[in-house]
């Protein structure tokens, strides 16, 4: 499959039309004429294999050409919700879904149908949550979520699942068309292990959901805007659904007609009866930093936050302007192949910004407009409620499935997840863990004060640990449905510019309201003299017990015949 590393590449007309019948060209499907059963199938898959690969960032801009609203510019159709959703709202209202669960074939760019256009849909964020890798089928019992369009809950047919994903009927027919064609198209995918995958090695799709999928196939016919879609994703990636072209073909696969041979007509099925035409546009520009589409949630940021406003097209020109004043402008030096052209805004206080981008062979960017404030937290080095992490659950085991974006605050993040405004670390299996950005700090003494709650069950504490090598594990006692628990960890001799790394040290935890501090001096509410551990002591609980290391909690000990008051692992004696 051919790769690119930048969006849209050789397309040098602002609209493109694809004749007066949008349909396969002559000969796209030659090779799967006159084969049945698993031979079909085989060439068909070779027939669709070849296209593009895109990055996962630039299924952005593809949502606006395969699925913007007629009529519109800003407003983007999915299959999730009745809602009206606009572009300027994704990664935050909107997410790129993966139809078939990445999971199901051990996550990531492993497998090409990551960044597949016709498997990643736009989707509503908050429905996402609620869908998480649940496979399809129809919901028999009472849902645990119901929207008017998309429905979970537990099913008679479920692979195993505790729960069903169920779509609405005009949209069943879409997604099992899509199913079928990920089998088809990436039949050799490492498809796990998992019970209620959907998927497997041949003949791909698991016998117990086939019965659905094509009973769906033929109850929800293919309509004009899945034609539209179809051709759509055909133009940008060059492959099509041939299942969209060809319903019947599920069937000759799958179905009661896998012993008879498929005979290619002139004509696919499916002829839309227009013309569509597409109009390519400069890549939308973007914001290092996540932010507000209104005044009335501009996003809380550090006093001195630099926001990077970038290009969204190699070879581009980027526009902005602060606060509503003078537009500038920076064009790239295609000499130098100097390429996305940026500029740092720096936010002191409530800020506005708008951005677009154009490039000579396509049409301007829709203006993109970013808020920001300065957070009420001035007196720390670091803070954030992870109030834009929405989607998902802290209140429930069943949700906080929603990948937590990097954000200024934390810029790396490994099996962390969006969780109700708080983050979920780890999996059932597997430790998790967020770090933070350099903090603006000379060194000394810093505090760090985050609320942590656990699974159902305590699995493990949370350890903080500094980019120096400093780490401390805290205990906690709070879980899944209590009130989350405050816990501090201090450290001395803290180097410059220091990071921050939050991590369960076995599964699954909740953490929200990350504080860090510096320290210049014993709180002042501690009265009595400073002490510090130097290593090699001895120390004891107060009912006497020797303790195999320092403490992790705060309580009183005794150390070197000295009662100690441990108030933040700090130490000071009394």
């Amino acid at each position: 499959m051919r790769r690119y590393n930048f969006f849209f590449v050789l397309i040098s007309a602002l609209a493109v039309s694809l004749g007066t019948q949008a349909q396969a060209p002559k000969g796209y499907y030659k090779s799967i004429d006159g084969q049945f059963g698993a031979e079909l199938k085989s060439s068909l898959g070779r027939a669709i294999a070849e296209h593009k690969v895109f990055s996962y960032s630039d299924l952005w801009d593809t949502y606006e050409v395969t699925d913007v609203v007629p009529g519109t510019k800003d407003q983007i159709l999915e299959y999730y919700s009745d809602k009206v959703m606009y572009y300027t709202s994704r990664g935050t209202q909107i997410n790129r879904e993966h139809t078939v669960p990445q999971s199901w074939w051990g996550k990531g760019n492993i497998c090409d149908a990551y960044t597949d256009l016709f498997n990643v849909l736009p989707a509503e964020a908050a429905v996402n949550g609620q869908k998480s890798n649940y496979p399809l089928g129809e919901v028999t019992g009472t849902p645990k979520f119901d929207n008017g369009v998309t429905k979970i809950g537990p099913s008679n047919n479920s692979g195993g699942a505790n729960n069903v994903f169920e779509p609405a009927d005009e949209y069943k027919g879409d997604f099992a068309r899509v199913y079928f064609y990920v089998a088809t198209c990436y039949a050799a995918a490492p498809w796990t292990a998992e019970a209620y995958s959907m998927m497997s090695a041949a003949p791909t799709i698991k016998e117990w959901t086939l019965p659905t999928l094509l009973a769906w196939n033929e109850s929800d016919p293919v309509d004009e805007r899945e034609m539209k879609r179809n051709e759509a994703c055909y133009y940008l990636q060059g492959n099509r659904n041939p299942f969209v072209d060809y319903p019947q073909l599920a069937q000759f696969i799958w179905g009661d007609k896998q012993n008879e041979l498929f005979e290619l007509s002139d004509e696919p099925i499916n002829n839309p009866s227009q013309t569509y035409t597409f109009v390519f546009k400069a890549g939308r520009p973007s914001f290092s930093v996540q932010y507000g589409t209104t005044p009335e949630t501009a996003q809380p940021v550090m006093k001195g936050t630099e926001v990077t406003v970038a290009s969204g097209n190699a070879i581009a020109t980027i526009h902005w302007r602060v606060n509503d004043g003078k537009w500038y402008e920076l064009a790239a030096d295609t000499a130098n192949n100097f390429y996305s052209p940026s500029h740092k805004v720096v936010v002191n206080g409530d800020t506005k910004i708008e951005a677009f981008t154009e490039k000579e062979d396509r049409a301007n960017s829709d203006t993109l407009v970013a808020y920001y404030c300065v957070a009420d937290n001035s007196d720390y080095l670091l803070y954030d409620d992870f109030a834009t992490a929405s989607s998902g659950n802290n209140t429930s085991t069943s949700g906080a499935s929603s990948s937590l974006w990097t954000n200024v605050n934390f810029v790396d993040n490994e099996n962390a997840y969006s969780a109700g405004g708080a983050v979920k670390l780890g999996t059932g299996s597997k430790a998790g863990h967020i770090t933070s950005r350099e903090l603006d700090f000379e060194g000394g003494r810093l505090k760090v004060e985050l609320d942590v709650k656990g699974w159902s069950k305590i699995e493990g504490k949370i350890a903080v640990t500094l980019s120096d090598g400093q780490s401390q594990q805290l205990a906690y006692t709070a879980t899944i449905s209590d009130d989350f628990e405050t816990l501090v960890a201090g450290f001395e001799n803290v180097p410059s510019r220091p990071t921050v790394t939050i991590a369960t040290t076995q599964k699954r935890a909740f953490v929200d309201n990350v504080k860090v501090t510096a320290v210049s001096a014993v709180p002042d509410d501690i009265s009595t003299p400073y002490y510090i551990y130097k290593g090699g002591e001895v120390w004891y609980s107060v009912t006497g017990c020797r303790m195999s290391g320092r403490p992790d909690k705060a309580g009183i000990y005794i150390v070197n015949g000295k009662k100690v008051v441990v108030e933040w692992l700090q130490f000071h004696s009394q």
